[in-house]
């Protein structure tokens, strides 16, 4: 099963870089989610230069010479370089992930800000179902634990538990959210500056 799945993914990563050279727009929504990704996901990429640094990362010296390794060799960082991403006439969301494809799907026609929020949603995502791999299981636990405690940084304990608590009822989560999710989508709000709620969706906003 997993050969079959890591054969299926490496036929997609071909196809969709064949479709990214032939579609100027997926180009541009391509390069768009590399700026995304170095500002706002240093985190899901498992980058050394973020809340991640000084519990996975650490410094070696041989010779005099300094060398950053990870605790977990295994644990590579994520990139969403191999995605698809396209604008389409959603009906429903306004915005859809497609792990198998590995496609992001972004509703056509919508204002800016909303258009951000859902493509910052669908990217959190992609970068969940990149970290669903086996090798990942350990990384993910610690960032789960990070981000909850740099939320109590910038926002106090009661505040971030306040979000802990909503974010952690069935009504909230439903339809495939996570706490991993949630987390990272409030993490979001609180550095653009916008409503709880905003880059999970669904009118989320209301609950807060």
């Amino acid at each position: 099963m997993a050969k079959q799945k890591y054969e299926s993914r490496e036929k997609n990563k071909v196809k969709n870089f064949e479709f990214r050279c032939a579609s100027p727009q997926s180009m541009k929504l391509f390069e768009e989610a590399l700026v995304y990704e170095d500002r706002y996901f240093k985190d899901m990429t498992l980058q050394s230069k973020s809340i991640l640094e000084s519990f996975v990362y650490f410094t070696e010296t041989e010779d005099g010479k300094k060398t950053r390794l990870c605790y977990y060799e295994d644990a590579i960082s994520i990139t969403l370089s191999d995605w698809r991403f396209v604008e389409k006439k959603l009906r429903k969301f306004d915005g859809h992930c497609n792990f198998r494809r590995l496609e992001i799907a972004i509703k056509q026609g919508l204002p800016k800000e909303e258009r951000k929020t859902a493509f910052l949603h669908e990217m959190i995502h992609a970068y969940e179902a990149e970290l669903n791999w086996e090798k990942y299981d350990r990384m993910k636990e610690i960032l789960l634990l990070l981000l909850y405690r740099s939320l109590v940084k910038r926002l106090g304990e009661k505040k971030a538990d306040s979000l802990l608590r909503i974010a952690n009822k069935s009504e909230f989560w439903e339809k495939g959210h996570s706490l991993l999710f949630a987390l990272k989508s409030f993490d979001l709000d609180v550095r653009l500056k916008l409503p709880f709620g905003s880059v999970f969706g669904y009118e989320k906003e209301k609950w807060f």
